[in-house]
């Protein structure tokens, strides 16, 4: 959808059902929570607190449909996974790098589409 490589707002204009107000909403939530969360996971695992990230996670888990990126939302569900039972833990860093790595260019990418509505 308009020619970017790393979001597709499908769900995004769905749920805004054309309203430019809340489209603008909705973007605004999703640059400040992918611009905070994604660092704080990062912590989390570094500090092992399993029960604190399976929740960030998890509430990153109804963000990033908005995003439509799947290659993020499925590293972000194998971390809330891993965390939530405990298990395969040693894999969470290379999804947390995989979040790191594709969150610059899609908050680039929402802040352009946010730039035209205002």
């Amino acid at each position: 959808m308009n020619g970017y490589r790393h979001i597709n707002l499908s769900y995004l204009e769905r749920m805004s059902h054309g309203d430019i107000s809340v489209k603008k909403t909705l973007l605004e939530m999703l640059l400040k929570e992918l611009e905070v969360e994604i660092p704080k996971m990062k912590r989390l695992i570094n500090r092992q607190d399993w029960l604190a990230l399976r929740e960030a996670s998890h509430k990153m888990k109804t963000t990033l449909p908005f995003v439509g990126n799947h290659t993020m939302l499925d590293a972000n569900l194998e971390i809330e996974t891993r965390a939530k039972y405990e298990e395969r833990l040693e894999d969470v860093h290379q999804y947390q790098q995989v979040l790191e790595k594709l969150c610059p260019p899609v908050l680039e990418e929402l802040k352009k589409e946010y730039a035209k509505l205002t």
